[in-house]
């Protein structure tokens, strides 16, 4: 396993994007994400200021173990934090694969940041790291989500009912995926 000191603070970066590891002090981004009821309308209720921050932590010191990457999306132009986005490893025991998500926040949505930084993920899962499937879960009632991943050429794989004891009220998933072969055939 890499020390702390040989991990890289920054995972990628795309034309307007970088996707940096959680910083101590980003936990005002992550009130901002997971504690307004609007942003988690589609995962059930806010979280409190003590799961907010535990997760925060928890990202923080799981970064880069086990292709475990879930960090802070910044803005190259304004160095501004607009939101979080990341993967995991085999999470789900029916559902092998990277499992990815992001969030932004709503003064900087409709900007096509979730596409560039969806499309980041997909190279560096793909390109850098050689992996197989790449797969995401959105609330059948998502529009913006499941928009974005339909445009880029994830397949919908149907509806899921599945509940999370940290996500209560996030009950029924629509799986999406995007297999190598098809993101290889994209690029080329």
């Amino acid at each position: 396993m890499a020390q702390e000191s040989e991990l890289t603070e920054v995972l990628f970066e795309t034309d307007r994007l970088i996707l940096r590891r959680v910083q101590p002090g980003d936990l005002e981004l992550f009130k901002k994400l997971f504690c307004d009821p609007g942003m988690m309308r589609y995962l059930g209720e806010p979280w409190t200021e003590e799961e907010t921050e535990s997760t925060m932590n928890e990202w923080r010191e799981e970064w880069g173990r086990n292709n475990y990457y879930y960090g802070v999306i910044l803005r190259k132009d304004t160095s501004e934090a607009i939101g979080i986005a990341g993967f995991t490893e085999d999470t789900h025991p029916e559902e092998k694969g990277m499992e990815f998500s992001w969030f932004i926040l709503p003064e900087h949505q409709k900007n096509g940041f979730a596409s560039e930084i969806t499309r980041g993920l997909k190279q560096y899962v793909f390109g850098t790291l050689k992996k197989e499937r790449l797969f995401g879960e959105t609330h059948p009632d998502n529009p913006a989500s499941n928009r974005v991943l339909q445009k880029l050429g994830f397949k919908n794989m149907g509806i899921r009912n599945q509940s999370y004891d940290f996500l209560p009220g996030f009950d029924r998933q629509v799986i999406w995926e995007i297999r190598r072969e098809d993101w290889e055939s994209e690029e080329n």
